[in-house]
C-alpha cells in the first residue's frame, strides 16, 4: 500500500482527537482499504460503484460493502449503537 494514505488516516484521527480504532473509513480503492486497515481504522466501508468491477478478494478487514453513500448505516455508526 501507499504510506501517504496511511499517514493521512493517522493524522486525521489525531486531528479530531480519536484513536484510529474509533474511526470509520469509506474507501473506493484497494490501496485505500489497505491503508485504512494498516492504520487500525475500526470500521471500513468499501464503496463499490455500480458498473465498476467489484473489488477482488483483497478486501480483508472490510466491514461493509455499499454502492451508494446513502447506504452507510449512520445511525448505528455515529450514534453509539454500532460496534
Amino acid at each position: 500500500g501507499d504510506n501517504r494514505f496511511l499517514d493521512i488516516y493517522l493524522q486525521a484521527a489525531k486531528m479530531i482527537g480519536l484513536s484510529p480504532g474509533s474511526c470509520v473509513a469509506v474507501e473506493d480503492s484497494i490501496a485505500g482499504i489497505q491503508a485504512a486497515r494498516a492504520a487500525g481504522i475500526g470500521y471500513i466501508i468499501a464503496l463499490e460503484s455500480p458498473g465498476r468491477t467489484p473489488f477482488e478478494r483483497e478486501t480483508n478487514g472490510v466491514d461493509l460493502r455499499i454502492e451508494k453513500l446513502t447506504q452507510i448505516p449512520s445511525e448505528e455508526l455515529f450514534h453509539g449503537r454500532g460496534r
